[in-house]
């Protein structure tokens, strides 16, 4: 029988939540990714899994998913948490919000893939959260945030020989943006092409950056009055 790509393996579900932040191993009560109903048993032992897929998210690196991909965060935070995973593919995306209780697990060969449009944009940059705590972007995918669309080739040397990319008329103030969130994961991500900061977390407690590459012609990580960062 062929896997279905788009289902999280048994050894995914089993690390999917574990972390810092106190998440636990998924049951495998919740290991279907279409379920969005708890495990049975104590609710701090186990977490519902809502795959992007399932509310229509298209991984083709065209179609524009920010509201796919927002509705599974907001389905994950009504729930009381869980975690928002995301399988292979590349899937466009404006700007979408981070909730409290809420993982964002990125496998292996999946792609946030920011847009090239201004007014996806709408908190200014690509992954954001507001005085959430318990937040975690976790797993071996891929956050992208496209500068090659945005920044435009210089016409005239930057320097002797140069002939490097510049800013143009716009461009996001950073990839993330976290402001006034508590214990906050980032783990194994890899961030890369951001049009500015990639990371910006603002007066957050608990910080822990894990695990994670940056690949970015640009600024990389800007921390501001965090307390307790790893």
């Amino acid at each position: 029988m062929s896997k279905n790509v788009n289902e999280p393996t048994r050894r995914t579900l089993v690390g999917i939540a574990g972390s810092s932040l106190g998440l636990l191993p998924i049951s495998a009560a919740a290991a279907s990714p279409q379920s969005t109903q708890p495990a049975a048993g104590h609710p701090q032992d186990s977490f519902p899994v809502y795959n992007v897929a399932q509310f229509d998210a298209k991984p083709d690196g065209v179609t524009l998913n920010t509201q796919a991909i927002q509705r599974t965060i907001d389905a994950a935070s009504r729930a009381q948490g869980g975690v928002v995973y995301v399988p292979p593919g590349t899937y466009m995306t404006g700007t979408v919000t981070l909730k409290p209780n809420v993982t964002l697990y990125l496998e292996a060969g999946a792609t946030l893939l920011g847009s090239s449009r201004r007014t996806d944009y709408t908190k200014g940059c690509l992954l954001y959260a507001d005085g959430a705590a318990n937040i975690a972007i976790r797993g071996r995918g891929v956050v992208d945030g496209n500068c090659q669309s945005i920044w435009i080739r210089a016409t005239a040397p930057i320097r002797p020989g140069d002939f490097g990319w510049i800013a143009g008329s716009w461009r996001p103030s950073a990839m993330l943006i976290f402001s006034n969130c508590q214990n906050v994961l980032l783990e194994d991500v890899t961030f890369k092409n951001s049009p500015s900061w990639t990371i910006h977390p603002i007066l957050c407690d608990s910080l822990v950056i894990r695990g994670i590459s940056i690949l970015s012609p640009l600024n990389e990580i800007g921390r501001a009055s965090c307390r307790e960062r790893v």
